[in-house]
């Protein structure tokens, strides 16, 4: 995973899911950055999280499971 965008399904919050690329190659690091989608703007960076690989892709299906749709880059 290089880089990617969920949107909720009430279309109220995106996240960003990418590479920490200061991290090892033996235990990978994933940022989570939630945004709030703007009107006519970038979204707005909300926070970010900086978990490991395999949290973030269980964290990934699972929104996908749950109706969140891949969108494109918000930011």
């Amino acid at each position: 995973m290089t880089e990617g965008w969920l949107q909720a399904p009430d279309q109220r919050e995106v996240r960003r899911y990418h590479r920490d690329l200061s991290s090892g190659w033996y235990v990978q690091w994933v940022f989570i950055d939630h945004g709030r989608p703007m009107p006519g703007a970038p979204a707005l960076l909300q926070r970010r999280r900086r978990v490991p690989r395999d949290a973030a892709l269980i964290e990934w299906k699972g929104l996908q499971k749950a109706g969140w749709k891949r969108v494109g880059a918000q930011w």
